[in-house]
């Protein structure tokens, strides 16, 4: 018996095994999507870690905040830990080297200017941690507004710290009476301002910020802070609250700002770890998965910037400079 055997050319076997990887590689996908996994229990056991938590402000004394990570069945918990073995210094000066009794160290001192802070934790059954930090001189400038519908403020003419790594977290808030309110809305046009919290598509404010607002906060990253001369923006609040009706039995003045009393200005000299740690949470923050969104099958969990070597938290740095600006009775 005699076989024939047909030669196919280098282009048409090219051309057939593309064409029947192809449909493979539909058919794999397909199967795969529709396919039913069952993960089983995880394995993963992380170990329980100490977390420190402080904002070290020179406003303000000092408070260091101790938790540790319990494993539960769902995952784990924070949960606040007292009796640990604290080491707190400032330069070579040992601000507390004992047994804390609370679940927060606070002592009445106030962080200096210029100092470098170290801290050590220790406690029985977990990892001794470890972190540092400095508080570098504040940021601050010439502060102007002006009071009418468009209210402008305008920052220029910034004092900045010699040979320092920090950023400017800029914010702004209504002061009342009776307490004060963060403005959420800050529309701004300038290119320093970094874009991470930035939202579009909105209507003009006024001509000269534009349409463009951040979201809570301005934040100038440390490289382009050499750069900036001049910044001007627009703090919006969008409820207010309603302005109560005119009772003829009992009137009162008609107040046009629903009793806020001041606009202040806070400028935030941000250590190293300070600007990361508060980045990288907004970011964690604003990628929260609601129901029913979509968006959760390419959602990427972001990690929030930590300087507790062994552990978890943060203990980092900062400065403020605040301005106030008086608002018209009538």
């Amino acid at each position: 018996m005699i076989y024939s055997y047909k030669c196919l050319s280098h282009s048409k076997i090219d051309s057939l095994m593309k064409k029947y990887l192809f449909i493979f590689s539909v058919y794999l996908f397909l199967y795969s999507c529709s396919a039913d996994y069952d993960i089983g229990q995880s394995n993963l056991l992380e170990q329980n870690r100490l977390v420190v938590n402080s904002l070290l402000n020179p406003t303000k004394p000092i408070s260091v905040y101790f938790y540790a990570t319990e494993r539960v069945d769902t995952g784990y918990v924070f949960a606040a830990v007292k009796d640990v073995k604290v080491l707190l210094k400032e330069d070579e000066k040992i601000l507390f080297d004992g047994i804390c009794s609370d679940t927060v160290l606070q002592l009445d001192y106030h962080p200096k200017v210029g100092s470098n802070y170290a801290i050590e934790v220790s406690s029985p059954g977990f990892e001794t941690v470890s972190a540092s930090t400095i508080i570098t001189d504040s940021i601050s400038c010439k502060a102007e507004m002006i009071i009418d519908e468009d209210q402008l403020v305008e920052l220029s003419e910034f004092n900045l710290p010699a040979n320092s790594q920090a950023s400017l977290w800029i914010t702004s808030y209504a002061v009342f009476e009776d307490g004060i309110m963060q403005y959420q809305e800050m529309y701004a046009n300038n290119l320093l301002i970094d874009k991470v919290n930035q939202i579009s598509g909105m209507p003009v404010r006024n001509p000269t910020v534009g349409s463009l607002y951040y979201d809570a906060f301005l934040r100038i990253k440390n490289n382009n802070l050499s750069n900036l001369d001049k910044l001007i923006f627009t703090p919006v609040q969008a409820i207010y609250g309603s302005q109560p009706e005119f009772d003829p039995k009992n009137p009162k003045p008609y107040d046009p700002w629903g009793g806020q009393t001041q606009i202040s200005v806070k400028l935030i000299t941000a250590s190293r770890e300070y600007d990361q740690y508060c980045r990288t949470l907004y970011l964690q923050k604003s990628m929260i998965i609601y129901d029913n969104d979509i968006s959760a099958i390419v959602y990427q969990p972001i990690q929030v910037y930590s300087n507790v070597k062994n552990g978890m938290g943060i203990f980092a740095g900062l400065n403020e400079t605040n301005y106030y600006f008086d608002l018209p009775n009538e």
